[in-house]
């Protein structure tokens, strides 16, 4: 997208790089929509301009500079041996750099942005109508201001979006959760909003005019919802910035149990997002504000060592009377219980842990005989046991306590017990971005959204040659048929996949016309009731254009509900 735009060009085809725009030309005179080259000579991205026919400078730095942000050790005084050119050093405070030669200069943290999302980013574009990208609920994702907690995304708002309070990210129901937004839009500018449901009255923070419309900008909160003297800090671009009260909470934090993650929308689908999106994440514990500059410059990446939550034990003492016992444990002071080898001799903490949540579990010690074993049940369910012996484990919980066994006559002495919720709960990055979904991290574990609308940009070639069309959310049914799928300019139709859902009699006479070609795809296809089926092998014809062409369906039958279409490109120049 170029900035400044309020219809972003969608820069989706990357040429790769040249010394100048002569070099550019002399290997492609034209272009088509989408495409892009870095010329070295500006540090900037040319695009193909539709409207002049023409290759302009979008005066969007290219990604030169963050992959040499990337090549420094920022925790240390030590450069890294630098490439000709690059930076050689980065400063954390200030926002400078310095060359080979010495030379200081400050950085723009604006420009910065910019380069890093354009030269490793992938984002999507919010139609400030009815797009969405929602991640259905997960336990990893519950409640993460618990105790501190931290969300992050990269934004590109044109407005403050639908209905004056465009949605950066939402958990939220009425009553429950939490949301992020944009608001309050004046003189080319937005206010940051956050906003945590309460029992009495909801907790609602505002920052001043602080992010500039058509441009690039980082937002991270940090907000600790146990305590409603707590107020969130927002920081924009890496910098802290002043927060106004708007409203004070009271009562105790309503959970968001249950409600669906959504991006650039609210569940309800009236508070689109205007612009873009990229990069989202959620941890549930609290980030610095080095934490941040680091994130906003690309020097970390957000599953870095040490990224975890609270230790949920700090401070942990067998005797303050959060520690049952049974089968004649004994608890003798803060560290210590003696078991009297019955087995099942345990000490146990209840109802610490929530089901499907990550944790990180680490115990030493010593015993006099046997050894201890760790399980998550108090009635020691056998697939319950994370543990034998001392030791560390991540292990996603399938119950609610910790329990501490050993079955034999010993004195129990533990130095070391830790337990920490996983910190990064849910990382959306820019490799898992596709047509129908974006595929990141949650709770350790692969997972993929449901795209609805909104639209990827900024995709080279060789990061997806591929994609799946949404499918219909019509039914294919009420007798003679006719659908239309777009065939993006630049790629060629590999597959064609219909279902039918087997409520109703099938489909028959088939046929998919293509656009100006003047050839049926395929044609006199048929398909029985419940039944899927790939046409790939019947495609006639692979036909690929400059410009974007209809792919027209038509069909007899009845699909039932629930029947879709599905059409797969690949992209081919």
């Amino acid at each position: 997208m170029i900035q400044g735009n309020s219809n972003p060009i969608v820069l989706n085809h990357d040429l790769g790089r040249f010394a100048d725009q002569a070099a550019l030309e002399a290997k492609y005179a034209t272009g088509r929509p989408g495409d892009y080259a870095t010329l070295t000579s500006t540090g900037t991205i040319w695009s193909w301009d539709p409207d002049t026919e023409a290759w302009v400078d979008s005066l969007v730095p290219g990604p030169e500079v963050p992959s040499a942000y990337r090549d420094y050790d920022v925790q240390s005084s030590n450069p890294l041996a630098p490439a000709a050119g690059k930076v050689r050093k980065f400063y954390n405070n200030g926002f400078k750099q310095i060359d080979e030669d010495g030379n200081v200069r400050n950085i723009d943290p604006a420009s910065v942005v910019s380069q890093a999302i354009f030269g490793r980013s992938p984002a999507y574009w919010f139609d400030n109508a009815d797009d969405n990208i929602k991640i259905t609920d997960n336990a990893a994702i519950h409640n993460i201001f618990d105790n501190g907690g931290s969300i992050s995304a990269f934004i590109f708002p044109n407005s403050d979006g639908e209905d004056d309070k465009g949605k950066v990210l939402s958990k939220y129901a009425v009553s429950a959760g939490w949301r992020l937004q944009v608001a309050e839009e004046s003189s080319g500018f937005v206010k940051i909003q956050f906003r945590q449901e309460f029992s009495i009255t909801d907790g609602i923070w505002s920052t001043g005019l602080s992010v500039q419309l058509g441009k690039w900008t980082h937002v991270a909160v940090v907000y600790d919802n146990s305590d409603t003297g707590n107020d969130p800090a927002i920081f924009i671009n890496g910098e802290l910035v002043e927060v106004l009260e708007t409203s004070t909470p009271e009562g105790i934090r309503n959970s968001d149990v249950g409600e669906d993650l959504y991006i650039g929308n609210l569940e309800s689908g009236t508070s689109t997002f205007d612009g873009s999106i990229a990069s989202f994440k959620l941890l549930n514990r609290v980030l610095t504000s080095q934490d941040i500059i680091n994130y906003f410059f690309g020097m970390k990446e957000w599953a870095d060592e040490g990224a975890d939550g609270i230790d949920l034990l700090s401070g942990w003492d067998f005797t303050d009377g959060n520690w049952g016992y049974n089968n004649n444990a004994v608890i003798i002071d803060n560290n210590t219980f003696t078991t009297n080898g019955i087995s099942g001799s345990r000490i146990n903490k209840l109802n610490l842990l929530e089901i499907g949540k990550r944790y990180k579990l680490k115990i030493d010690g010593s015993v006099t005989a046997g050894k201890i074993l760790v399980y998550l049940s108090n009635g020691l369910i056998g697939t319950t046991k994370i543990l034998e012996d001392f030791g560390e484990i991540e292990f996603v919980a399938n119950d609610f306590h910790i329990v501490l066994v050993n079955n034999s006559v010993s004195t129990n002495d533990i130095t070391t017990l830790e337990l920490i919720e996983v910190g990064i709960v849910a990382e959306f990055s820019a490799v898992g971005i596709g047509q129908t979904g974006w595929t990141g991290i949650i709770g350790g574990e692969k997972f993929t959204a449901q795209n609805n609308g909104a639209t990827p940009f900024n995709l080279p070639i060789d990061h997806a040659p591929e994609f799946i069309t949404n499918p219909f959310t019509t039914d294919i049914q009420s007798g003679i048929g006719s659908k239309v799928i777009i065939q993006p300019a630049g790629y060629e139709v590999e597959d064609i996949i219909i279902i039918d859902k087997g409520t109703a009699g099938g489909l028959s006479a088939i046929q998919v016309a293509q656009e100006t070609s003047g050839i049926n795809l395929i044609s006199g296809k048929a398909l029985g009731t419940g039944e899927t089926m790939s046409f790939r092998r019947s495609i006639v014809d692979h036909n690929v254009y400059s410009v974007d062409k209809n792919l027209t369906f038509t069909y007899v039958g009845n699909g039932g509900s629930g029947s879709q279409i599905h059409v797969k490109f690949r992209r081919v120049n």
